[in-house]
């Protein structure tokens, strides 16, 4: 579904394990749901792509996005998500880079691909590998 890495690439990972660490969340908490929902916290502070944003909702929710209570519902958990880190939702470079040190593992070589990567997107330029938006500083800079 993300083999460009559009979604989730190791800055958005190490973004989500540190949401779970402040959110201090029991074994139990540790749900599919929480991940999504602390990946769409990251690509709200981090990204700017509205697509990849209503993709993790729709992987998240599945057929159930297309009721407006499940979503409502999505909503109010990402409200309780965020009170539970305390609204503390910045991290940076250097604790990112702390993690890959001290917690060495093959997911942190996940990159977004190039076509993906930089602060101007074009939503209505597809990639033809993973169907998102791709980056379209090109376009800037004629």
């Amino acid at each position: 579904m993300d083999g460009c890495g559009a979604i989730i690439d190791k800055y958005v990972l190490v973004g989500v394990f540190i949401y779970f660490l402040r959110a201090n969340f029991k074994i139990e908490e540790y749900s599919t749901r929480n991940f999504f929902i602390a990946v769409y916290v990251c690509h709200e502070i981090y990204e700017e792509v509205n697509a990849l944003k209503f993709q993790i909702i729709k992987t998240c929710l599945g057929p159930c996005v297309m009721r407006s209570t499940c979503v409502r519902k999505f909503d109010e958990d990402r409200v309780n998500f965020l009170q539970r880190i305390d609204f503390h939702v910045l991290y940076d470079e250097e604790q990112c880079d702390l993690i890959f040190s001290k917690f060495p593992h093959v997911i942190w070589y996940r990159e977004r691909s190039d076509k993906h990567s930089g602060v101007i997107f074009d939503e209505n330029m597809i990639c033809d590998s993973c169907c998102f938006p791709v980056a379209s500083l090109l376009k800037i800079l004629k």
